[in-house]
């Protein structure tokens, strides 16, 4: 159940400063235009979930161009969904089936104007090369399922899934 997601984005103006608050639960690695905005590979510290919830914040203006862009994650378990049975997670309040999302963007523009883009049902996902993954067993990938340049402009989607609206753990989302 782990998995990529994409959003397409589009600028006719340069970009002044743009801001990435984001959280993947249980774990995420991000992109923009193919460059990982981060060498953070444990980005979502584990926290109980159904109290409060940790987001990053990243300066991603170097990152962000006039015309085209592509913002990609990598989404896996982490602690969030523990799918091993000997830890027992599986009972945990805020547990569920699988990673999860949230994310807004700000940019600003050169003449001022600010846009905002939040993660919502135009997002794309499908399933990733990371079949299993586990904070304390490591991950199993199958490299048959990985999708090369997914987070790249020009990269065909067209047989990716929308995102779904998913229950929120509960949590107060916090930085």
């Amino acid at each position: 159940k782990k998995f990529d997601a994409i959003l397409n984005s589009s600028f006719s103006e340069d970009v002044k400063k743009a801001e990435l608050k984001i959280c993947a639960l249980g774990l995420g690695k991000y992109t923009i235009n193919g460059e990982e905005i981060s060498d953070e590979y444990l980005s979502t510290p584990f926290t109980r979930y159904d109290k409060r919830v940790i987001y990053k914040k990243y300066d991603v203006s170097c990152f962000i161009n006039k015309g085209n862009n592509v913002i990609g994650v990598h989404a896996g378990n982490g602690f969030y969904y523990n799918n091993s049975l000997i830890w027992d997670n599986k009972y945990a309040a805020w547990n569920d089936e699988c990673p999860k999302l949230i994310a807004e963007l700000t940019i600003t523009l050169a003449s001022g104007k600010e846009i905002t883009v939040c993660t919502d049902k135009s997002w794309k996902v499908k399933c990733g090369d990371r079949i299993y993954n586990h904070m304390r067993q490591g991950e199993f990938c199958d490299s048959r399922l990985s999708e090369k340049g997914f987070d790249i402009e020009g990269y065909n989607d067209s047989e990716w899934d929308f995102a779904k609206v998913a229950r929120e753990p509960g949590g107060i989302l916090t930085e």
